[in-house]
């Protein structure tokens, strides 16, 4: 067909492959490992033998078409191949492990999981980029979420719906589509629009201290998902078997330690390698280098609650551990990757509510009570009313519930048998469990009911962050991305309001080196900043 092609391709003398890497190569790997694989025979999903895979049932030569059911089953089973994406945490990668308690927190928690030193559970990690959708570059600058679920042998799934920092962007959740459609696409232009990011955040100033951690090295180019520290965010209450009962949150830190990459290296990973954080968490597992984290916990007693210099379950503020120590419960390590992507890793659906008796959401923390709504809403949504019936989010211990039909009831024994499907009932249905009643303790609240949008002391944690946890060299570079940040904004009012209410707050020398760098970098203009000419 093509001689002079033909002819040339006789004399080249191709390579042999090389496995570059396992990521790559999993295709190959696959072959090899699956000899006489192509000898099973292709079928559709009723087990029918498939007769072509390449040709349409038509009229020859030119058609037309004839009512071919494996040409129709093909294209109505590709249409409809994707759930909905997630509304955020789009991009994500996760593996499979074992966690394993290393220290007794008995006296803080009842919770089974975590009773016995030496005690294994299995457990799923996913890491995700927030506001990425598929196909963005993992290296380029996001929020970036890290969870974290417990299959425990006694209670069902434990589930922490973590981050990367210890605070998050908002406290209220009235607030919480807004703080994530700032981040996504304009509407109309299709593109990231910092106007809409940073007006958000130059009207509500509790955003700053997220902001400027997201800044430092370690957040803002990771070296790897290995390297990434996880923190559950809220405020849980834990209570012991004698019933007393202490605020928590839950923090997992990472045992091994890779250099952040340099803003140019994520530059150029972004375009020459988009998957680079999860093709290296994959490599690692693969090739037995598993990465492992320390898992555990802060307290906060109730006598401390009115002690504290700011409001504890506000979550825009840090539980620094010189004044709330890390407890550590025990490790987790991860040496198991997916068997296949769709399954295990896009079907996962965390939720903030699934929670085991000695762990309770019954604090004054109101992100967390909303959030208990919003995760397992938006996953009936994309995944359907039952997902918990699928394989990576079914627990361990056994379930015996009142729901009944909908999609994804695989089994008679996954729709209750000829259990009573109502409670309380005389017929030996489900019963409920006393362990977890007496662990159900109540909450304490106080006060009006009432809409406030708080004024609250949104800079003087960050303030020590800067001057205590960054070095002087990190500080500058941070106040170098700033500078970046507030050049991106093409609406000098948004510019203006932003240094305004976010960054000059912080005070000399870092609102003073941002004017250096902004100024530096459009020659000379950083006096804008301060709405001079």
């Amino acid at each position: 067909m093509f001689p002079h092609l033909l002819t040339a391709a006789a004399g080249i003398a191709f390579l042999a492959y090389k496995q570059q890497d396992p990521s790559s190569a999993q295709l190959p790997t696959w072959g090899a490992t699956h000899p006489g694989g192509n000898l099973r025979r292709a079928t559709n999903g009723a087990g029918n033998p498939l007769p072509s895979g390449t040709s349409s049932l038509a009229v020859q030569p030119a058609g037309p078409l004839l009512m071919d059911p494996v040409l129709i089953n093909k294209l109505a089973s590709f249409n409809r191949e994707r759930t909905p994406e997630r509304v955020v945490h789009t991009v994500g990668q996760g593996a499979f492990g074992t966690f394993v308690v290393t220290n007794d927190v008995t006296g803080f928690t009842a919770a089974r999981v975590f009773n016995q030193v030496g005690k294994e559970t299995p457990v799923f990690v996913r890491f995700s980029n927030v506001n990425g959708k598929a196909g963005v570059a993992e290296t380029a600058h996001d929020q970036r979420g890290f969870a974290l679920r417990f299959y425990t042998k006694e209670d069902g799934n434990l589930d922490f719906a973590g981050v990367i920092t210890d605070v998050f962007h908002i406290s209220d959740p009235m607030l919480f589509p807004d703080v994530n459609r700032v981040s996504l696409l304009n509407p109309v232009t299709n593109q990231k629009d910092p106007n809409m990011a940073f007006d958000f955040q130059s009207l509500r100033p509790e955003t700053t201290q997220r902001y400027i951690k997201l800044l430092s090295d370690n957040f803002f180019a990771p070296g790897s998902m290995r390297s990434m520290d996880g923190f559950s965010v809220n405020i849980f209450l834990c209570t012991n078997s004698a019933g007393v009962s202490v605020y928590c949150k839950f923090n997992w830190k990472a045992l091994q330690k890779i250099a952040p990459l340099t803003d140019e290296a994520a530059i150029s990973l972004a375009g020459t390698e988009p998957g680079y954080y999860t093709k290296d968490l994959y490599n690692a597992i693969d090739s037995g280098n598993y990465p492992r984290w320390s898992f555990g916990m802060q307290i906060l007693t109730f006598d401390r609650v009115n002690t504290l210099s700011f409001n504890p379950f506000d979550i825009t503020k840090s539980w620094r551990e010189d004044e709330f120590p890390f407890i550590p419960i025990g490790e987790f390590i991860l040496n198991r990757n997916q068997a296949n992507f769709y399954a295990e890793i896009e079907q996962a659906a965390f939720d903030p509510a699934n929670l085991v008796p000695g762990i309770s959401p019954n604090t004054p923390d109101i992100m967390l009570a909303a959030r208990l709504f919003s995760y397992k809403d938006s996953q009936r949504y994309r995944l359907g009313p039952n997902f918990e019936e699928i394989q990576v989010n079914r627990p361990i211990s056994p379930v015996a519930k009142y729901e009944r039909d909908g999609p994804i009831r695989t089994s008679a024994a996954s729709n209750g048998l000829g259990d009573p499907i109502y409670y309380p009932n005389s017929f030996n249905g489900p019963g409920i469990d006393e362990f977890a009643a007496r662990l159900d303790v109540p909450g304490f609240a106080n006060g009006p009911i009432s809409r406030q949008d708080r004024v609250v002391d949104n800079f003087s944690q960050v303030i020590r962050y800067l001057q205590t946890e960054v070095s002087p060299a990190e500080r500058e570079r941070m106040a170098g991305r700033v500078a970046k940040d507030l050049i991106s904004i093409q609406d000098q009012g948004v510019r203006e309001r932003f240094f305004k209410n976010c960054i000059y707050p912080l005070g000399t020398p870092f609102s003073d080196m941002v004017v250096y760098y902004y100024g530096t970098l459009t020659n000379g203009a950083g006096r804008d900043l301060l709405g001079q000419t």
